[in-house]
């Protein structure tokens, strides 16, 4: 009786290191190396994990609504960068999020991220409709869109990535439903 209760005993222990240590684990996996990997990671994380992520950085949540995509429904959530202009948005399909930007006012940053994006393997795509104001480049299934707007005579540069086959998944559920 004294072993089945020690083995019992140990068992829940077991159980407990092993629960905490995956409930430590649940939080965003977000690679920090540069912004095209932290954009592209950020779409394996649901939206609530991804709000953890910005609220841990400091990041202030500016806006969150919901919008009708034709047959879905799809979650948008802005986050701003404190003491700076620039500011991230994620839009989510049922918690799963299907695209991350980055929006800047820094043409460094939007120069730099194009060198980074050439130096980590994606390609021009070509354009079915060419927009002299945005580039689209694909390595695999992965897609960095850049598009350059002017505002009040201000530029700024919006910087999304995803994945083209988690996204059509996600698009394909959500309208199935």
């Amino acid at each position: 009786m004294m072993k089945l209760i020690i083995k019992s005993g140990a068992a829940c222990i077991l159980f407990l290191i092993f629960a905490v240590g995956a409930h430590a684990q649940a939080g965003p996996a977000v690679d920090e190396s540069n912004l095209i990997n932290r954009l592209l990671t950020l779409g394996n994380n649901s939206a609530t994990q991804a709000d953890s992520y910005f609220i841990n950085k400091k990041y202030t949540l500016v806006s969150r609504s919901t919008k009708n995509m034709g047959g879905y429904d799809a979650l948008f959530m802005k986050y701003k960068i404190v003491d700076s202009t620039d500011s991230y948005t994620i839009m989510a399909i049922k918690e799963k999020i299907i695209n991350a930007m980055y929006i800047t006012y820094s043409k460094d940053m939007y120069i730099n991220t194009v060198g980074q994006a050439l130096k980590m393997g994606f390609k021009p795509a070509d354009a079915a409709t060419p927009d002299p104001a945005q580039t689209v480049y694909n390595r695999g299934d992965d897609m960095f869109l850049i598009r350059t707007n002017t505002v009040n005579g201000k530029t700024f540069y919006v910087m999304a990535a995803s994945n083209v086959v988690q996204t059509g998944k996600a698009v394909l559920e959500a309208k199935s439903h």
